[in-house]
């Protein structure tokens, strides 16, 4: 979740060593160019993912975290790659 700087490159790492990439951003057209490029395979379907990165604003976090509740496998794994010195939620 997030196709910036941080989410981008580590989506075009995972796509570049055979993984499927589902991702979306809050920019359509950065969302667009991502799928363009083939570094992402579609948007984002909480369901049926392996792993959930979190490459959003810290301050969008909670919301996001919040929007994904009940809808990911209790099997994936949920991660971020924000930076903060004090607690999100």
């Amino acid at each position: 979740v997030g196709l910036g700087l941080m989410g981008g490159s580590l989506a075009r790492d995972l796509a570049a060593a055979g993984w499927r990439v589902l991702g979306t951003d809050r920019d359509p057209a950065t969302a667009r160019r991502a799928r363009a490029d083939g570094v992402v395979a579609g948007p984002v379907d909480p369901g049926a993912v392996d792993l959930v990165v979190l490459a959003v604003p810290v301050r969008a976090a909670a919301g996001w975290l919040r929007s994904l509740a009940g809808s990911v496998a209790p099997t994936a794994v949920l991660t971020d790659v924000g930076s903060t010195k004090r607690g999100v939620m």
